[in-house]
């Protein structure tokens, strides 16, 4: 009778901790962090800026997508009739007047993708009709023209484009420039400096 009675217990005494284990595995469970998935595959994220200077004029592109991050830089040169090649063929157009210098590639966390994700939601308000004068596209060359900013995105499948000047975002005095500068200072400060710059015709680069 004792033999039976210690077999029970025995077997009891197996069972509370095989009970114990399972849920010390499901605390771990669901301890591990909470992955973002807002912006996960969600968006897709295309600009390219450029600025004439006293000799000659500069650009920098980037295009997001998913976790990554393709960036490139250079210059321009409206005599140039040979075509360079990029260093991301599959992502850039390429053009003669375009002259790259220096590219990057870089991969993004689901942290930082979900900052740039929250960055582009209030650029969806930005005005579409009737910009100011001082906001519309400028030159590529001209030094006092006051450059080029092109932005086109996709989030949660909607399709945005923005196009005005980057002194208009580099001086940031509206608020929606100031939301646009916002998200290109987060992009631009992804991964090493690219041809050098660290800030790119008054726009700068934040931390990440």
């Amino acid at each position: 009778m004792r033999n039976i009675y210690t077999k029970i217990t025995n077997i009891l005494f197996a069972f509370v901790i095989l009970i114990l284990f399972s849920c010390s595995l499901n605390g771990d469970d669901i301890q591990q962090p909470i992955v973002n998935t807002v912006s996960a595959g969600a968006i897709s994220v295309d600009i390219f800026a450029a600025h004439g200077f006293l000799g000659g004029s500069s650009y920098e592109r980037y295009y997001l997508e998913n976790n990554k991050l393709w960036r490139e830089c250079g210059s321009l040169d409206d005599e140039q009739t040979e075509t360079k090649p990029s260093a991301f063929p599959d992502v850039f157009l390429m053009h003669p007047t375009i002259v790259p210098k220096d590219a990057s590639f870089e991969t993004l966390s689901n942290d930082l993708l979900g900052r740039i994700s929250a960055a582009l939601v209030p650029l969806q308000s930005y005005p579409a009709k009737n910009p100011k004068k001082t906001d519309k596209a400028g030159s590529l060359f001209s030094l006092s023209g006051g450059g080029v900013f092109e932005l086109s995105y996709s989030q949660n499948s909607k399709k945005f484009k923005i196009s005005t000047s980057l002194s208009a975002i580099s001086n940031a005095e509206t608020v929606d420039n100031r939301n646009v500068n916002e998200l290109f200072s987060l992009i631009r400060g992804i991964g090493p400096d690219i041809c050098g710059s660290k800030i790119f015709f008054g726009v700068g680069k934040k931390s990440n």
